[in-house]
């Protein structure tokens, strides 16, 4: 079965790619200019920490990726976890980028500690919210406005 794949290959490359290659026409006509726009490939720091659910996942796949190579268990896992929240909470604050933009130094510090915490799975998610619009860092729903 390797021998007639191999062969299949080697009779593609030899019978269809150059006629392939010879058909296109790469000389433009004269007095055209192809211009090529700029390929939008960027990283956008500031998409992964928008709102605090993004932040929270964003240290979960972070700490997923950093512990794939240093291979933590336990509480040693745990404090890598708060680690990385807390590195990329500062890096986010410093850059002034999604929900870090408008606080304090010390409000990203919660921010982290929180967001450490639900990714360890200490604290649920309604916990934190309730936490976050009681030191008055988030507003309330609209429905409790009412």
């Amino acid at each position: 079965m390797k021998k007639i794949f191999c062969f299949m290959i080697a009779i593609f490359t030899v019978f269809v790619i150059p006629f392939a290659l010879f058909s296109q026409d790469s000389i433009p006509p004269p007095g055209d200019v192809i211009t090529l726009p700029p390929l939008p490939i960027t990283f956008e720091f500031g998409a992964y920490v928008k709102t605090f659910f993004l932040f929270a996942a964003s240290v979960i796949f972070l700490t997923s990726l950093v512990n794939k190579f240093i291979k933590l268990k336990g509480f040693a896992k745990q404090y890598l976890s708060w680690f990385v929240a807390l590195l990329v909470a500062l890096a986010a604050f410093f850059l002034n980028l999604g929900i870090f933009e408008p606080i304090q130094f010390w409000q990203a510090l919660i921010y982290a500690a929180l967001a450490g915490f639900g990714a360890n799975g200490i604290f649920d998610w309604a916990f934190i919210q309730k936490f976050l619009i009681a030191v008055h860092l988030e507003d309330p729903p609209a429905i409790a406005k009412r």
